[in-house]
């Protein structure tokens, strides 16, 4: 049995009740974004080298003398290192994930909710649906339980756009860190009524930097990696990647170890992908296996 919902996609009643609702939820959110980890590292910090990211094998010569290091080593150059905290869920306080396709980030209240309390809002309002088929009116109302934010509980609709920039831009300019660097992305690609203008960008992302934003420290040092609108400067971008990342945008780790391994700084990438892996990040644990074989670590 299939049904259209009110965005013109087709919804099979047949399906539990739960999968129904996950299925509906996972594809609104990925008609926007991909979940791959590219495309969670460029919303992250906007960071986007396409296919060339890959670890290739280093030169002989600096590879024996990471190995030897290793052999060397007498403690664990992470054993006083305490890993960052990570944002969290306003309404759950467990930490965000750290793929974005799984955060509903609200214009509305400005909040970033994880969407386990987006599905949890809906379970508590369902009144046992269950397995059985769904009214039009019934369907309608998980249409608007899933379009109400679970925080203010604000129904999408009732919020035209100027009303959501308007807000961004009264708690931006309150100090609000998040939405400072939500109107410098704005202000980058030119969306919501703003003139694309790299330079007001910057001066936006700087700000959010500053009031404590990891995306946005995140963001300034991939400008500064690659000269986008700032003179390069590599040790100013690597010293802005590593404040992101221990300010707890975790996936920045990977990209810092990612540019150590570039350089041939053996010992620093394997750090940093360790300090990847112990807060969560499964493509930072992918490469422990091949350097413990290689005697690396």
């Amino acid at each position: 049995m299939m049904e259209r919902n009110a965005s013109g996609s087709s919804t099979d009643l047949r399906q539990p009740y739960t999968r129904r609702v996950c299925n509906a939820i996972s594809q609104k959110i990925k008609d926007d974004q991909e979940t791959d980890f590219r495309a969670c590292l460029k919303d992250a910090i906007g960071y986007d080298e396409g296919d060339k990211i890959h670890l290739r094998p280093p030169q002989p010569e600096i590879a024996s003398r990471a190995i030897d290091a290793a052999k060397m080593r007498t403690c664990d150059p992470l054993k006083d290192w305490t890993p960052p905290q990570r944002e969290e869920c306003p309404i759950c306080f467990l930490p965000l994930p750290l793929d974005g396709a799984e955060i509903s980030n609200r214009i509305c209240c400005g909040k970033r909710i994880c969407n386990g309390c987006t599905w949890g809002s809906l379970k508590a309002n369902h009144n046992g649906l269950g397995w059985r088929k769904l009214s039009h009116q019934e369907f309608a109302k998980i249409e608007t339980i899933l379009s109400t934010c679970p925080f203010c509980r604000t129904l999408d609709n009732s919020l035209t756009d100027s009303d959501g920039v308007s807000r961004v831009k009264k708690r931006a300019e309150s100090g609000i860190a998040e939405d400072i660097f939500r109107v410098s992305s704005w202000y980058n690609y030119g969306e919501e009524g703003f003139k694309q203008d790299t330079a007001e960008a910057l001066i936006w992302c700087r700000r959010a930097a500053d009031a404590g934003s990891s995306q946005a420290m995140g963001s300034l040092g991939i400008s500064y990696l690659e000269g986008d609108g700032l003179g390069k400067d590599i040790a100013q971008g690597m010293q802005y990647l590593q404040k992101s990342a221990e300010h707890g945008q975790v996936l920045t780790f990977w990209l810092i170890a990612y540019k150590n391994w570039k350089r041939g700084e053996i010992e620093d990438a394997i750090l940093n992908f360790r300090k990847g892996a112990v807060c969560g990040s499964d493509k930072c644990l992918e490469q422990m296996l091949p350097f413990f074989k290689s005697g690396f670590i």
